[in-house]
């Protein structure tokens, strides 16, 4: 089975505990979530995806971890993804542009605040990069995340595999 060397690398910075209960928002094929799943003892993630070919390739790769109840994939966009009960203390996505692009991620982080335990963190991974990705990325994001009351709290750079990770955790009021 294929494994993805920026998705090992995700699971360690998440440093996946296993009962640990994590939301990836943009699953697409199931990648990260086949690594996730490996850590998991009594914990589990639900991965979300808008994209029903995704979603569909992601439960075909992951069919085992699903039969052992660890994995839960559901098609939807985040704004529409209720899941009122369900607390997570990880929640993570990679490659998502809305973190940089948005003019306003008020509604999308205001889901995700909603479904993050206290304590939790939120990991935003990207890459690969190339060139001056980081750089075009890094204030933008940045600034998204301190207007919604969020805070970088480590910022990882992963130079060989041109990935990097924002550690985010709520800003205590």
């Amino acid at each position: 089975m294929e494994k993805h060397e920026r998705f090992r690398w995700a699971v360690e910075i998440l440093n996946v505990k296993p009962a640990d209960y994590i939301l990836e928002i943009g699953c697409g094929v199931g990648l990260a979530v086949e690594e996730v799943a490996e850590h998991l003892v009594t914990g589990k993630i639900t991965a979300v995806d808008k994209s029903q070919g995704m979603i569909e390739k992601a439960i075909s790769r992951n069919q085992k971890n699903i039969e052992q109840d660890k994995v839960k994939f559901v098609r939807s966009e985040l704004l529409a993804f209720k899941k009122h009960n369900a607390k997570f203390n990880k929640i993570f996505c990679f490659n998502i542009n809305l973190f940089w692009t948005g003019k306003s991620i008020t509604r999308e982080i205001s889901i995700i605040k909603s479904m993050l335990l206290k304590e939790g963190l939120i990991y935003i991974f990207y890459g690969p990069m190339v060139g001056v990705g980081f750089d075009k990325i890094t204030s933008p994001i940045r600034k998204n995340l301190e207007k919604e009351e969020l805070k970088v709290i480590e910022f990882v750079r992963q130079r060989r595999l041109k990935c990097c990770c924002f550690v985010v955790a709520l800003v205590e009021s």
